[in-house]
């Protein structure tokens, strides 16, 4: 599975922004903005972001 981690802070704890038509990733910690995120991808990084918690909730 793909893995997204901010550039800046290292941190894997991301999520998705709706901003008008496009759809941003953002870093949970530091509030980067990492990229945009296509509608083709949006259902992956849903999955990491859901997997992410499972994982960090035990």
């Amino acid at each position: 599975m793909k893995q997204y981690a901010c550039h800046k802070c290292g941190s894997t704890d991301v999520f998705l922004d709706e901003r008008a038509n496009q759809t941003a990733l953002v870093c949970g910690d530091c509030g980067t903005w990492l990229k945009w995120v296509s509608k083709k991808e949006i259902p992956l990084v849903k999955r990491f972001i859901e997997s992410n918690k499972e994982v960090n909730n035990g």
